[in-house]
């Protein structure tokens, strides 16, 4: 009974809608942070010597080309930037993975320890934030999805890829300042997105100086975000549309 009253736009709007926003403005957290952290790691292998630039001086610089990208106007202008994005992972995927195989195999790689540390306890913790963190690698995908419900029309977005995942929640907010009736380039639209979004990225590049822990934030947006998107809210969906049998095995081997 009380998936049935719940169910509808009022779930949409007060629970699935705000998680939406939630992994999409944490994913934007996230990406400022990882980006900070590869930036230092690049400064320190050029000069390993001068630590002189803490962490949150790269996250505040990737933030400022962060802020580039997010005055973007629509999904629609991202083709070009998804595209290097694709080529960049590709060469990312590619790289890591033959360096693994050759660190792997070479005779002269560093001594390997694969040993667990810490008590009982921690380990513990450690399994389910491993767990929260690989919901959070593996549903990335679904934020296009994000993207199409919370932005009409949904035709072709969701296979334009995410370049900035503060889009979707910038299409949804500047729905409350924005004049339709005006050109997208009209000064009574940029003015008020350049306003917003500055202010969006701001605070999420200053969140990300503030929490220096990626592998803590990756396992918070997927303990509260990617984990009830993927796995809990579409078995209670798909009972509530289908509504199987409570005497059947559809209804109890769902969850599963």
């Amino acid at each position: 009974m009380i998936f049935k009253c719940q169910a509808g736009p009022r779930w949409a709007r007060y629970y699935v809608g705000p998680i939406q926003l939630l992994v999409c403005y944490g994913a934007v957290v996230g990406s400022s942070l990882l980006g900070g952290q590869c930036m230092k790691t690049i400064y320190l292998l050029s000069d390993p010597v001068n630590e002189a630039m803490k962490l949150y001086h790269f996250v505040m610089i990737f933030g400022g080309l962060l802020l580039i990208l997010a005055q973007i106007p629509s999904f629609h202008s991202l083709r070009h930037i998804n595209l290097i994005s694709l080529l960049l992972c590709l060469a990312y995927s590619t790289c890591a993975t033959a360096g693994s195989i050759y660190v792997g195999s070479s005779s002269k790689a560093p001594p390997k320890d694969y040993s667990l540390k810490g008590d009982s306890v921690n380990r513990l913790f450690g399994v389910f934030t491993a767990i929260a963190i690989i919901a959070t690698t593996f549903g990335n995908g679904i934020i296009p999805e994000i993207q199409a419900t919370l932005a009409p029309p949904v035709k072709g977005k969701m296979f334009k890829g995410l370049s900035v995942y503060l889009q979707p929640t910038n299409e949804l907010l500047e729905r409350n300042f924005s004049d339709a009736k005006c050109a997208e380039l009209s000064a009574r639209n940029v003015i008020p997105r350049l306003i917003s979004r500055t202010l969006s990225v701001a605070l999420a590049v200053t969140i990300a100086a503030m929490l220096p822990f990626f592998g803590d934030i990756n396992a918070l947006i997927g303990a509260f975000g990617f984990m009830p998107l993927d796995f809990t809210l579409p078995v209670i969906f798909f009972n509530l549309t289908f509504r199987p049998s409570k005497r059947g095995s559809v209804f109890w081997l769902n969850p599963q």
